[in-house]
């Protein structure tokens, strides 16, 4: 850890990732776990591709994070706009978002 200081924003944002979900998916456990499947069983009948969606909304969360740390700040607001905007059109269209 002698080079932490060497680490880029996406390799801290990475690490940051990891670490909170370390954190957060023991207690999910074991606060929801009794009830986890049946939630999960709920969400099957009422979305068939629950897995998809749920795997689409982490990949454009985390491609919505990569691109606020890379665009400059003078550039961030469009690119939130262009973000909302697909998110939306991904809403309407029935995909996840």
């Amino acid at each position: 850890m002698g080079d932490i200081k060497n680490l880029s924003s996406t390799a801290i944002y990475a690490w940051t990732t990891l670490i909170s979900v370390l954190i957060c998916v023991p207690g999910a456990l074991i606060f929801e776990g009794p009830r986890l499947q049946a939630g999960i069983d709920a969400a099957l009948k009422k979305e068939p591709n629950f897995y998809l969606s749920l795997l689409s909304v982490g990949l454009l969360y985390h491609l919505y994070n990569q691109v606020s740390l890379v665009v400059p700040p003078s550039c961030l607001q469009l690119c939130v706009c262009v973000c909302v905007c697909v998110c939306a059109w991904l809403h309407v269209s029935g995909r996840a978002c």
